[in-house]
């Protein structure tokens, strides 16, 4: 790999900002002057660039043995890791160079003011925050880009608890690095915490927390803070794309399934059941036909809003596709629990809606299964409510349905 990484850098293949990927492995591996099974049984390569001031420094590989290129949001993802890597990298050079300067101006009094300004100039260059801690997590010594990154001058923050500062979901994670980390010297952990941004806001920092207590240069944990706020929010966004139906803001199929096994799992284990209504809706085609499809998604969009506010916290509502909807109703034991809300979701959808000056009559057609305990699957249980759904359907629309085998 190290020959391979080599010629990708001097090659044309590989640049700063893009990742190559390739199924041709045999020629890439003879340019290389590898032998063509060099990295049997993989089919497949994805390289991405590590850089540093404007060179290739190394290359992040992802291998795997299917004939099948990567896609594209896998080659983003995989440039977004390659640049955290690449500010890993450079970060930790300049920690090392820092700890180097800590420990010298300990060492050598005589040199003591040229050091502290050769010191103080690489820590103002350095854009993460280094904090130097108490086992508790007192601040002994905070570099000054806190004042840029937290709203505080380094001054005010010494003698603080670096825990004021960490939102309170996130502090048992800061305190058990803290407590993990001071029982053994010279180990390392790194967490993801949120910590506060001036007066309200609160920003994603990556902490990587070190034990030197036992070094007599600095005598205290060392924690580097790097703002990974643009990489959370970005992984919050796949996730949402991938989870939710983008133009209701529903669960998707894949979630409601995911949701649904677990609540099966859950509800077995106590004896309860769980409820799924499907339903559709009984004029939309009518709607898409004649008012066009802009007015099919608003309407969609309308009785994703109208479901929503017909049930409890702890239902889950989805779309699966067109204008098929589900719920889920978990920690049932009785059908008779159900039914009212069935019934609600159904009376939401029989209030006409307005758009562009036209009053559009909707209305669904539903079925209602009640999973049977350590029988029913999460595909049976949505196979009976959509079963029991064209039941209400042929029944003559409005209604909802029970399965009833």
């Amino acid at each position: 790999m190290t020959q391979l990484a080599g010629y990708l850098i001097s090659s044309p293949y590989l640049e700063k900002d893009e990742p190559f990927g390739t199924t041709d492995l045999t020629t890439l591996l003879l340019e290389a002057s590898l032998p063509p099974t060099a990295l049997a049984p993989v089919r497949t390569l994805l390289a991405v660039p590590l850089h540093h001031q404007e060179l290739i420094r190394g290359v992040l590989f992802a291998l795997r043995s299917p004939l099948i290129a990567y896609p594209a949001h896998t080659q983003q993802m995989a440039m977004l890791y390659g640049g955290q890597i690449s500010a890993a990298l450079v970060n930790a050079h300049l920690y090392q160079a820092v700890c180097r300067e800590l420990f010298e101006r300990m060492r050598a009094e005589k040199a003591l003011r040229t050091r502290e300004e050769r010191f103080s100039a690489l820590i103002r260059s350095v854009s993460d925050i280094i904090a130097v801690l108490s086992v508790d997590g007192d601040i002994d010594y905070v570099s000054p880009a806190a004042e840029a990154m937290w709203g505080c001058a380094a001054a005010t923050l010494q003698g603080r608890s670096v825990l004021d500062h960490v939102h309170a979901e996130d502090r048992t994670i800061m305190q058990g690095l803290l407590v993990q980390a001071g029982m053994r010297p010279g180990l390392t952990l790194n967490g993801v915490v949120r910590l506060r941004q001036g007066k309200g806001g609160w920003r994603y920092f990556e902490v990587v927390l070190v034990n030197l207590l036992d070094d007599p240069a600095i005598s205290g944990m060392v924690a580097t803070y790097h703002d990974v706020t643009e990489r959370k929010v970005y992984e919050s966004e796949l996730t949402k794309l991938a989870f939710h139906d983008p133009l209701t803001g529903l669960a998707n199929r894949a979630c409601f399934m995911n949701r649904l096994r677990r609540a099966l799992t859950r509800a077995d284990a106590q004896g309860l059941s769980v409820a799924v209504f499907f339903f559709d809706l009984d004029n939309f085609k009518q709607i898409n036909d004649t008012l066009g499809h802009a007015c099919g998604d608003q309407v969609l969009r309308l009785v994703a809003d109208r479901v929503q506010g017909s049930l409890r916290r702890e239902d889950t509502a989805a779309r699966l596709g067109g204008d098929e909807f589900t719920v889920l109703v978990e920690g049932v034991s009785t059908l008779e629990q159900v039914l009212p809300l069935a019934e609600r979701v159904l009376h939401s959808l029989q209030t006409p809606f307005s758009h562009g000056g036209h009053e559009l009559l909707v209305g669904g057609s539903m079925g209602v299964a009640l999973s049977v305990p350590n029988v029913d699957s999460a595909e049976d249980l949505v196979r009976k409510a959509d079963l029991a759904m064209y039941r209400a359907k042929n029944s003559g629309k409005g209604k909802y349905t029970v399965f009833a085998g």
